[in-house]
């Protein structure tokens, strides 16, 4: 919708990949989930950021 048109979203994260826990590979999910947040340590971190413009324009 013009002058309404901006949402962002972003999400990252160190320590693992999402092909850790979503890889088809027989394993329990649940299994591989805990296995990754077991093996994090202080230095890994999850990032999230939200945007949204509520009135924009091209000029």
């Amino acid at each position: 919708m013009p002058l309404l048109s901006h949402i962002h979203f972003n999400a990252g994260v160190t320590g693992f990949s999402a092909f850790d826990v979503f890889a088809d590979d027989g394993r329990d999910f649940n299994q591989k989930l805990q296995d990754v947040v077991y093996d994090m340590d202080a230095k890994d971190f999850f990032g999230f950021n939200q945007q949204l413009d509520i009135f924009s324009a091209w000029i």
